[in-house]
């Protein structure tokens, strides 16, 4: 869809139909009218409009920004997101206890006029590259041969999928962990949540301000050294001062990381490809993402938090030992795809 149809028309689409569904969902808890049964649907059918508008959203910035600019706007987004993950549930708490569950979700739904009217604005002539009359199943298939063929993205797919299963499930068990191993309550979890956010901020500065300046091999493989030290250090305290400052540095090297692979991605696609690599990756990074909680949450019935974490931790460290030995090998096949020496790179030919 991202290839075929004009990205704005879909933003506003996707951004109006969640209006709509915080909305009734706001209307039903006020009215205390809202049941299990209800709840999944607005889930699902929230789920498919973010399944759409994610992809679409990651296009639309290159079609407004361009690619020069692109890691720079991507460093503001992830400053403007990590923001809210700061100052989000803390606001949230206070206006909860002060208008009510129902009232937050209305004032959710409201929010979205805020986008809806700037895209309004927004004037720009988004790219669309793929004919509405051709096949969408081949459509689909040469989108995942691309990325297949495409010797550096299918190593940052790869990438974005070993971390959504392995960095981004510790958050799933940090309730466990602060009443298990900190003793504490739901303040202790605030902090550390709220450092890990401070922590994600400024690794978006960094990469918003130095991202043309410094090679993003270097973000990547510094922030995975830093997240894997870091979250590895978290896991041996018990001292709730000292892990918060060991989740800023764990949320700052998963952001150096992950906002170095997107950009980079968006960098190395084509223009006709990037709605179905979008796609890939959202897929991906969100979409493995149930695989990462259900194996900590295994692994933390079985062995405890703590070495849940250092299991996670340790798969991804042995990852990157290995793409260490395999960059060589990556750059040689680089070139190759670059000379289109090899029959089938011809549909993955860069610009």
């Amino acid at each position: 869809m991202v290839d075929r149809y004009n990205r704005k028309k879909l933003l506003i689409i996707t951004q109006f139909s969640s209006l709509i569904f915080a909305f009734v969902l706001g209307i039903l808890t006020i009215t205390h009218t809202i049941n299990l049964p209800i709840l999944l649907l607005l889930t699902l059918l929230s789920g498919i409009a973010n399944a759409i508008d994610n992809p679409v959203t990651q296009a639309f910035v290159v079609d407004v920004v361009g690619k020069e600019d692109l890691p720079s706007a991507v460093g503001l987004n992830a400053t403007l997101f990590n923001t809210g993950r700061v100052l989000g549930p803390a606001i949230a708490g206070y206006l909860i206890g002060l208008i009510g569950i129902g009232n937050i979700f209305l004032i959710n739904a409201a929010s979205f006029l805020a986008i809806l009217i700037s895209l309004y604005f927004i004037q720009i002539n988004t790219q669309v590259t793929n004919k509405r009359d051709a096949d969408p199943m081949r459509s689909i298939k040469e989108g995942i041969t691309y990325s297949y063929f495409h010797p550096l993205i299918k190593i940052l797919l790869l990438t974005a999928a070993i971390g959504a299963i392995f960095c981004f499930s510790q958050a799933t068990i940090m309730p466990v962990l602060v009443g298990k191993i900190f003793q504490s309550n739901t303040q202790a979890l605030g902090e550390l949540l709220s450092a890990t956010g401070l922590g994600a901020l400024i690794g978006s500065l960094i990469v918003s301000s130095q991202f043309k300046k410094i090679s993003p091999v270097w973000f990547i493989l510094t922030g995975n050294v830093m997240f894997i030290i870091a979250t590895w250090t978290f896991s041996y305290t018990s001292n709730v001062e000292f892990a918060s400052i060991c989740m800023v540095f764990s949320g700052l090297g998963l952001t150096l990381q992950f906002s170095s692979i997107y950009s980079s991605i968006q960098k190395l696609v084509k223009e006709e490809f990037r709605g179905r690599v979008s796609s890939i990756y959202v897929l991906l990074f969100i979409g493995l993402s149930p695989l990462g909680n259900l194996f900590i949450g295994s692994t933390t019935s079985w062995f405890g938090p703590q070495l849940a974490i250092r299991l996670c931790l340790l798969i991804t460290a042995l990852y990157g030992i290995a793409m260490m030995f395999y960059l060589p090998r990556v750059k040689k096949r680089y070139i190759m795809y670059n000379e289109k020496t090899r029959p089938e790179y011809a549909l993955a030919k860069t610009d």
